[in-house]
């Protein structure tokens, strides 16, 4: 009897305090939680991809491969043993409906992430990310989404040299007369050549002429600079580096109209380069084929005049 009546009273007391107290269980469970918004500028864009299970498809890393993972065991991924920035991508299950993603991290700190479909017969086999990360950064600002990495190479270039003072270098290389021939590319009436090259402190500035004798206006997507080996073997995946320019003048000009031709001052942050290296130019025609690239050399460079 004793034991019942102290029972009753310690359930009570403990009905009292709890009573007084806040209900914490009841916090967790009905509260809304504190949740943090993410920012559009930290968001990490994806790209889209299809692979076939009889076709392989090659991607090209910037660095090498340091970690991959797929959403499912739909997707097979392979790195070669002597090409380590090379992945081989492959459907593991024929005709798969439902799409997956796959991601992969280079040991430079770059995060790539992939939404993968099926398709017997992708468009695309073969893709170099390395050349396609300056577009990636264009599109991301515009989207408003993408940090910068302090590990990847589509940040923006440093500032060797104010904004307002390449502006003016590039406007007095571009009045300068042409002191070097025969280094460029002709193809389909339309050429791109090097007329002179200048530097100012780190900064080697390029004085390029388009010139267009074709009936048809060129349109240029993308120009862009790469430097890479001068020897490696074609079979070999080269990691190239892109050259941002720190600044491009005129920045309007994109079309060089039929039978007109315009100059050009790209404004380049790098010095020299060595004996085994090579500048690539790529100019590639918007919705056509007239593709014009070429290379420069030390040999080049080293003719670079002071401004």
């Amino acid at each position: 009897m004793k034991t019942f009546i102290f029972l009753l009273i310690a359930a009570g007391w403990g009905r009292s305090c709890l009573g007084q107290l806040p209900d914490t269980s009841r916090i967790f469970v009905t509260a809304n939680p504190y949740l943090l918004p993410i920012s559009k500028s930290a968001i990490k864009g994806s790209y889209p991809i299809e692979v076939a299970y009889q076709k392989t498809t090659h991607i090209i890393f910037p660095a090498r491969i340091k970690d991959f993972d797929a959403g499912s065991d739909a997707v097979i991924a392979l790195v070669p043993e002597n090409v380590t920035n090379v992945l081989r991508v492959k459907a593991n299950i024929k005709g798969f409906a439902e799409e997956t993603n796959m991601t992969i991290i280079t040991e430079d700190g770059g995060f790539y992430s992939f939404l993968v479909n099926y398709n017997e017969n992708p468009e695309v086999f073969n893709i170099n990310i390395a050349n396609n990360l300056q577009s990636d950064a264009k599109v991301a600002s515009h989207l408003g989404i993408g940090s910068i990495n302090p590990f990847n190479q589509t940040q923006e270039p440093k500032r060797i040299i104010p904004t307002n003072e390449l502006l003016s270098f590039c406007q007095k290389v571009n009045i300068k007369s042409a002191f070097l021939i025969g280094i460029g590319m002709v193809k389909n009436e339309c050429t791109a050549m090097i007329m002179g090259v200048y530097r100012k402190q780190d900064v080697t500035f390029l004085q390029i002429k388009l010139q267009n004798e074709s009936e048809l206006d060129y349109e240029w997507d993308f120009i862009k600079f790469f430097v890479k080996e001068r020897h490696t073997i074609k079979r070999m995946a080269v990691q190239n580096e892109e050259l941002i320019p720190l600044y491009v003048h005129p920045e309007s000009i994109q079309t060089i109209g039929a039978k007109t031709e315009r100059k050009m001052v790209f404004a380049l942050p790098i010095k020299s380069i060595t004996d085994n290296k090579l500048i690539s130019v790529e100019i590639y025609e918007r919705g056509g084929g007239r593709h014009l690239t070429f290379e420069i050399d030390d040999s080049v460079l080293n003719q670079a005049k002071s401004i």
